[in-house]
């Protein structure tokens, strides 16, 4: 049953601290009390458990706080008064009610949802104005009346519990009325800007939603400034602040809407990247504040030599020792910065402070100041810690329209700080310490809609960075708007903006990310994502603990790179693929560790030891890994030096016989049975097979498979479309080893005949335009001019190509290849390590001819 608080000193003490906690002296100031009155009855308080204080035993100079029986005990007392007022009705077309009032202190309970801001209340109550003329009407005045509270809170008409808010419009007319529709009202305490004017409205006054052609104005601090901070209520003229501004922002995109707001007319300090030159004329600022103590004359001599090395470059100018501690400070103070001699601008200036010490910054705001006397907005960057001390008098003068920093100051002007809501809802303190909610203003809204010919991103390489930029306050009304400021802050990011915006557009905050905080927001909206947007994530960024896991369910561009920095880290590490080997539970995570493991086999098994390459074999063996081309080469590796049995190709092939038909590991049981067996396969699994293994896997069978697919139509169309370098793969020594794991083979060298088979099935080889047609020409032509003897020509894949079937000691120097020319890996493979496909069969003139 709520019951009300006799004591009046109790009530206010209670309503003081359900604002904010403070010592006994304070608390005695803000409510008017006698310190001795307010000591004693809080230490009665405390001895009941509603107020707490931060230092037991002690209650000199401690803070003391509600405690929740406190705040209980508050609200016990405003829902008693609320109760006694509802007991006589409410009036049709009411929206508000006078429950309490202590001074300037009001309690108001409210039937209709008065909105966010500033409330405003008449004068005069309803049945006044019901029973006066209309003369008296227009006579109707208002007062300002500023929450101390964050939101209003609601309760159930009749049985006075906590519930949700209203519907907008919402209204009472009768006690009975609330009974029968469930009713709510609300309470919030306020406190009134303008004393004299409210004082007229008795408790238990009922009045109406406010109708009126002139607002009353605001305190005089908000209302003559230059520039628009926002707005306090709806009705209100904009406000306007006359006095420096210190706003306390840790937001990046909050900190722009504020400068944007504040500059027009104004110069601005920033960190942005667009900066005017500073003129040197600020150094005799900045020599004073260096060094206080010097003479006159020596100050005069110090700063001739610091402004003839802005402008000419300090690196160039010999310093005398004197100066060693001018010159020195100059660079510390002075970082990148572009420099003028004369201060020209047409429009106010903006300058990029974030290389600049605190000592040149004060020195530039003395300049804007004293010298160009301009009005300042001052956006301290969030990464730097702001000292107040170092500033003085400048943060208090007039022109110092705006600073905003990470960290509240103490400063005697008003206060902006985020409200409840986030920006930007915004509380701004008034040196009374009056509190007003205040809407700031949005700029540029209309940037953020895209045109109507700009495609939104289905995949990563659909991104194209804009050159647009935004204030990034205005929240998009969809995900296409979303998603087209997100495209204009990539590659760089933004995260304030990511993080507002994750969770009803993921992709769009994904794509704003900044690099360093991809994985963190990946490990939280990765779910919402197709998986082909992981290539947005550096995996240089994610622990090594979880790369193998991502690997399993990644795209292949990304497991490449992943793959890349996991066998780097084995390298330099090989003590973690122990741990790595711990984390992977799962068969497909437990196979990708392995194909790592034996990708680098030969810098990691002989530190690991026989088990770890054991053990390695049997997990990619239970879950074979589409990668197979490191891994096979890594099992031969190991088998060679003894770490694998001789026979480990044998239960690899029993696997590849269930894997399904597409698998690479299918294909390579395919090469192994022609090389080993002479199994011959169908000339379409041998074009698969061809386009899926490494061309040294099956180099030792193209001299047939080239024959066999020019016998065929399909075989020959796929000649010229396919681009197969022809030439590394033919043009080997006979008896040369092939590299099919597995198997043990050799190369049969190039048959002339082949060549006579090319010609005879594409006569207009030259004209056909398929990317095959080169390499199957470069491979003929080689051989040609050798049999010719003519001179070596420039290759069409490889401008070197024609060297593989001349013997090595003609070559020379083929490494200077001229930039321009299209150089084919697999050509340039074989020139690098110097092996020639020439024998002494392709001199002899066989005048071969086809049966």
């Amino acid at each position: 049953m709520p019951a009300k608080i006799r004591s009046n000193y109790r009530r206010r003490l209670l309503t003081t601290l359900s604002i904010s906690g403070c010592s006994v002296s304070e608390a005695a100031q803000k409510t008017g009390l006698r310190l001795p009155h307010a000591s004693a009855e809080l230490k009665k308080l405390r001895g009941e458990g509603h107020v707490s204080a931060d230092r037991e035993g002690e209650s000199r100079g401690s803070h003391q706080r509600l405690t929740s029986s406190g705040m209980k005990l508050l609200e016990s007392d405003e829902l008693a008064r609320l109760k006694q007022v509802l007991k006589t009705g409410v009036p049709s077309e009411a929206q508000g009610c006078i429950v309490a009032r202590d001074g300037e202190s009001l309690l108001l309970a409210y039937a209709v949802n008065p909105g966010k801001g500033i409330l405003l209340i008449p004068n005069q109550g309803m049945e006044i104005i019901s029973d006066s003329s209309g003369n008296q009407g227009d006579e109707l005045e208002f007062s300002w009346v500023t929450p101390v509270e964050r939101r209003i809170r609601w309760f159930d008409s009749k049985t006075l519990e906590p519930t949700q808010a209203p519907e907008s419009g919402q209204s009472m007319q009768t006690l009975a009325a609330w009974t029968e529709a469930n009713q709510v009202v609300g309470l919030i305490r306020g406190r009134t800007l303008d004393y004299s004017k409210s004082e007229n409205l008795a408790v238990g006054t009922w009045f109406k939603k406010p109708k009126m052609k002139n607002p009353p104005p605001l305190p005089n601090l908000l209302r003559d400034g230059d520039w628009n901070l926002g707005e306090a209520h709806e009705s209100a003229k904009p406000v306007k602040p006359e006095v420096p501004l210190v706003a306390v922002v840790q937001e990046r995109y909050a900190a722009s809407l504020l400068t944007n707001a504040a500059s027009e007319g104004a110069w601005v300090l920033s960190d942005r990247a667009e900066s005017n030159p500073i003129p040197i004329s600020v150094l005799q600022w900045w020599i004073r504040e260096v060094h206080p103590r010097l003479p006159a004359a020596e100050l005069r001599d110090r700063l001739s030599q610091v402004q003839k090395a802005a402008v000419t470059g300090w690196r160039g100018r010999r310093r005398r020792s004197r100066l060693t501690t001018t010159w020195q400070r100059f660079r510390e103070s002075w970082q990148d910065v572009e420099w003028q001699e004369e201060p020209i601008y047409e429009n106010p200036a903006s300058f990029n402070i974030q290389s600049l010490d605190s000592l040149a910054v004060k020195s530039l705001m003395h300049w804007i100041i004293e010298d160009a006397k301009q009005p300042l907005v001052l956006n301290w960057p969030t990464h730097r810690d702001f000292d107040e001390n170092k500033f003085g008098s400048l943060l208090n003068n007039g022109l110092n329209r705006l600073l905003i920093t990470p960290h509240e100051i103490n400063s005697p002007s008003l206060v902006l700080a985020e409200g409840p809501e986030g920006w930007p809802d915004s509380r701004l303190r008034l040196p009374t310490n009056i509190e007003i909610p205040i809407l700031l203003a949005e700029q540029k809204e209309e940037l953020i809609a895209p045109p109507d010919n700009w495609t939104r991103p289905w995949k990563p390489s659909d991104i194209i960075p804009l050159s647009e930029s935004f204030d990034l306050v205005k929240t998009p009304d969809d995900e296409l708007e979303a998603l087209w400021v997100a495209c204009s802050l990539f590659p760089e990011g933004e995260e304030n903006w990511a993080n507002r915006h994750e969770s009803k557009f993921p992709l769009a905050a994904w794509i704003a990310s900044s690099q360093e905080h991809r994985w963190s927001r990946w490990q939280r909206i990765s779910r919402w994502l197709n998986s082909e947007w992981i290539e947005l994530l550096p995996p240089e960024e994610v622990p090594f603990s979880e790369l193998v896991k991502l690997l399993a369910r990644a795209t292949p561009e990304w497991r490449i790179h992943a793959s890349q920095v996991i066998r780097k880290t084995m390298i330099l590490q090989p003590d973690a693929v122990i741990e790595m080997r711990r984390w992977c539970k799962e068969k497909s995570d437990a196979a990708v560790c392995a194909e790592q493991i034996l990708a680098v086999a030969p810098w990691i098994i002989p530190h690991l030891g026989k088990a770890m390459a054991v053990w390695a074999y049997q997990a990619w063996q239970a879950y074979p890994t589409q990668d197979i081309g490191p891994v096979l080469e890594g099992m031969k590796w190991c088998a060679c030096q003894g770490f694998l049995k001789k026979s480990w190709s044998k239960p690899i092939e029993e696997v590849a016989i269930n894997l399904r038909s597409g698998h690479p590991l299918r294909h390579w049981l395919s090469i192994l049975k022609w090389t080993t067996d002479g199994k011959t396969m169908r000339l379409d699994s041998m074009r698969n097979s061809f386009e899926a293994l490494p061309l040294d896997w099956w180099a030792h069978l193209s001299i047939e498979a080239l024959s066999r697919q020019l016998e065929d139509e399909d075989g020959r169309s796929w000649l010229l479309e396919q681009p197969i370098s022809w030439a590394a793969a033919c043009l080997r020594p006979p008896t040369e080893e092939g590299r099919l794991p597995g198997a043990d083979s050799q190369h049969p060298g190039m048959d002339m005949n082949l060549v006579v088979s090319i010609r005879h099935h594409f006569v207009n080889l030259e004209n056909e335009k398929g990317e095959g047609s080169s390499h199957l020409l470069d491979l003929i032509e080689s051989i040609e001019d050798l049999e010719q003897g003519s001179a070596v020509k420039c290759g069409r894949t490889h401008p070197a190509v024609s060297w593989l079937v001349r013997p090595v000691d003609e070559w020379g120097i083929l490494d200077l290849t001229p930039e321009g020319f299209s150089c084919d890996e697999m050509v340039q493979a074989r020139l690098d390590i110097r092996v020639s496909g020439f024998h002494s069969g392709l001199l002899e003139s066989t005048q071969a001819r086809l049966p």
